[in-house]
């Protein structure tokens, strides 16, 4: 124990004598005091003086440091799978039974010795309240990162963890166990570890999107164990008809994955339920996950491009053979001459060389199709036309050509390249054109360079303009057709190729969200997963704003309406609704300002789930590898009353004494304050008995 205080400690000597000092003087005045017995005065000077002592180091502020020891008994972390896998098994009716003993002779046995604390683990660690096995995952990793971050620096003595060993989601629960130090895991192992007969759809690769009349790919990957030489049908079914079939077939008794492929066409707008369906075998252990729901949007809004000329050029063919290739995109060749009146309600219109055969007529024709045009301009199209074509570009006036590559413009791309396009420029072989510097106006975009050999030139061969009433897009040369076959020849793919005139394309048809209320909204969601949602609300001048209320109305697919409302945070709004059950949603959100209404409209999907259903055997092995690594132990389910002695005899689990550091200010202690009345108590007692007032 020692004094601390923010003056040195010597000062209390001055102190003491001050007050001393002050009481005789105070006392010496006294007539009745100079008349009583010697000790009187001698009794009330020493009382005054102590109590102005222990006063003044009050306010001095004096504290008292003191160390003691605190003594912890050894945490036992007891985690008890939660998830509904637990059930796939057959004694999972009375695993709940046994997982409880477990936990009442946990308490009972070891609360003597050790600080017994039980969680149960599922999609996230939680205190325990009780199994339900209603989990829809298993994230093992998860609960030895909480126990990490709860207890770090704590006495755990050891951890205890009773579950099947299956994991589906997180990381393998092996690595984020090694973070726990000096700690022995020991595993209780439930359910069955031997091979069922059984097949199960462990999943299904397709589109989100489709579009209509389009076919769209179906992978289905379905594992099999114990099956024998047999055969079995997947079916893949909308709206309760069945629209596709395959036979797959089982050799032996080991186990198989099988994968296989559908083509579906897209016949009916909106979202669309399908389900694969593998037909069960005789005496299979569980059909529940023979089954799997999916879903796509079909849409009928593909974009129309339309490629003009004045002429047949290869670049025309190259241009519209990458561009079927995209299933967002309907493409269309045309000459000027042979334009109908249909041929104009497009969406993206690609002009090759408009100086060919120029005219005022074809000008007009393009500006009256009020839509983003594309141009391709090589050395056949004149400075003069250019000007025609009001772009706000300038060029050389020259007759002569020039030969050169490309190279991307790395500084603040609007179309970002991948390194394939970036390997694929360095060796594309050069286009033609024209002789002479060109220059841009400010509002354009430079995506690609010219190069001649290694050197940039600075002048631009692909750029857009998307300010405006509507965007621009030049590639100033001719002759990409040889990229096309060169890349071919190089790789058998044209893989670079496409991106180019694809991602050029697509940034041409993307418009500019306008919209004054703008929600944020994904189409799919799984029936585990909390939903978010964001908004956003732009004032007149296109500035955010959170002053109105915005309205969130939800219907279900039995047609029950909630409603919600979001909340401002900072310039946007935030709404959070939960989990919902699978099934198809429409949602309308609404708002008012300045007397004008604004609303939007949308669908999303919950899926179901379906993971815990594809483990129809215990996965022992990693329940034992945790307690090897940790030099703990594994015990199957019937073995675990073994634990308890076990844990009561290890000596490692032990009290641990911490040294503990206090700090208490004189005026935390009431006992001064009580002696410093009592001494002021005692001097007013003497004064008044002989006295004095």
């Amino acid at each position: 124990m020692k004094i601390i205080t923010d003056i040195h400690p010597l000062w209390l000597i001055p102190l003491a004598l001050l007050c001393g000092v002050l009481s005789y003087f105070y006392y010496k005045k006294t007539a009745w005091v100079n008349e009583s017995p010697s000790w009187v005065k001698t009794t009330l000077i020493a009382l005054r003086s102590i109590s102005l002592f222990l006063v003044g180091a009050l306010l001095l502020g004096l504290a008292i440091e003191a160390i003691g020891y605190r003594d912890e008994k050894p945490l036992l972390l007891a985690i008890y799978d939660n998830s509904s896998s637990m059930k796939n098994y057959k004694d999972s009716n009375v695993v709940k039974q046994q997982m409880e003993t477990i936990h009442n002779q946990l308490n009972a046995q070891l609360t003597d010795k050790m600080d017994v604390q039980h969680f149960t683990i599922g999609e996230e660690l939680k205190d325990y309240n009780t199994l339900n096995f209603k989990e829809k995952s298993s994230q093992l990793s998860q609960a030895f990162e909480n126990v990490l971050a709860r207890y770090y620096n704590r006495n755990v003595g050891a951890v205890i963890l009773v579950s099947d060993g299956n994991y589906n989601t997180g990381i393998n629960p092996i690595y984020t166990a090694k973070k726990l130090p000096l700690c022995p895991i020991y595993t209780i192992g439930t359910g069955d570890t031997i091979d069922k007969k059984d097949q199960r759809i462990k999943q299904v690769i397709t589109n989100e999107v489709a579009f209509l009349k389009n076919k769209f790919p179906v992978e289905v990957v379905i594992e099999a164990s114990k099956c024998g030489a047999t055969n079995s049908t997947v079916q893949l079914i909308h709206k309760g008809k069945v629209i596709a079939n395959k036979v797959i077939r089982y050799k032996d008794n080991q186990s198989h994955i099988v994968k296989v492929n559908f083509e579906v066409e897209a016949n009916e707008i909106g979202y669309q339920q399908y389900q694969c369906v593998v037909t069960p075998l005789t005496n299979e252990y569980t059909t529940k996950n023979n089954s799997y729901p999916f879903y796509i949007e079909v849409l009928d809004n593909r974009n129309k491009v339309l490629i003009v000329s004045s002429a047949p050029h290869p670049d025309l063919t190259a241009i519209k053979s990458s561009l079927e290739k995209a299933q967002n995109l309907k493409v269309s060749v045309k000459r000027f001459d042979d334009l109908k009146s249909s041929d104009k309600d497009v969406d993206l219109v690609i002009w090759h060389e408009p100086g060919i055969d120029f005219t005022t007529l074809k000008l007009k024709e393009i500006q009256a199709m009020n839509t983003p045009v594309f141009y391709f301009i090589g050395p056949n199209t004149s400075s003069s036309v250019v000007n025609q074509l009001n772009l706000n570009i300038s060029l050389a006036n020259s007759n002569q050509s020039d030969d050169v590559q490309a190279s991307i413009n790395k500084i603040a791309p609007v179309i970002e390249f991948s390194e394939t396009v970036e390997k694929s420029l360095g060796y594309f072989p050069p286009v033609q054109t024209k002789f002479g510097s060109i220059e841009l106006a400010p509002n354009y975009d430079v995506v690609l360079q010219q190069r001649v050999g290694g050197i940039l030139n600075n002048d631009p061969l692909l750029f857009f303009k998307s300010s405006g009433s509507k965007k621009i897009g030049v590639f100033y040369g001719e002759g990409i057709w040889r990229w096309k076959l060169y890349e071919f020849a190089k790789t058998s793919s044209n893989e670079a190729f496409d991106e180019i005139i694809q991602k050029s394309c697509n940034f041409m048809l993307n418009k500019e969200n306008t919209s004054a209320l703008r929600i944020s909204l994904p189409s799919r969601f799984t029936s585990d997963e909390n939903i978010q949602l964001k908004a956003e609300f732009y004032n007149e001048n296109m500035e955010l704003t959170n002053k109105p209320l915005i309205q969130f109305n939800l219907v279900n697919a039995q047609q029950k309406k909630s409603v919600f409302q979001f909340a401002a945070t900072g310039d946007y709004y935030t709404l959070s609704i939960g989990k919902l059950k699978p099934g198809k949603y429409t949602w309308t959100a609404t708002t008012n300002y300045r007397s004008k209404k604004y609303q939007k409209q949308g669908v999303f999907f919950v899926e179901e789930q379906q993971i815990e259903a594809f483990d129809v055997k215990a996965n022992h092995s990693i329940l034992r590898q945790l307690a090897q690594q940790s030099k703990g132990s594994f015990y199957n389910l019937a073995q675990a009353d073994k634990i308890y002695k076990v844990l009561q005899l290890k000596p490692e689990i032990t009290t641990v004494s911490y040294e503990e550091t206090k700090t208490h200010n004189l005026l935390d202690y009431g006992w001064i304050l009580t002696c410093i009345l009592l001494i002021l108590g005692i001097e007013w007692f003497i004064r008044r008995w002989f006295g004095g007032y």
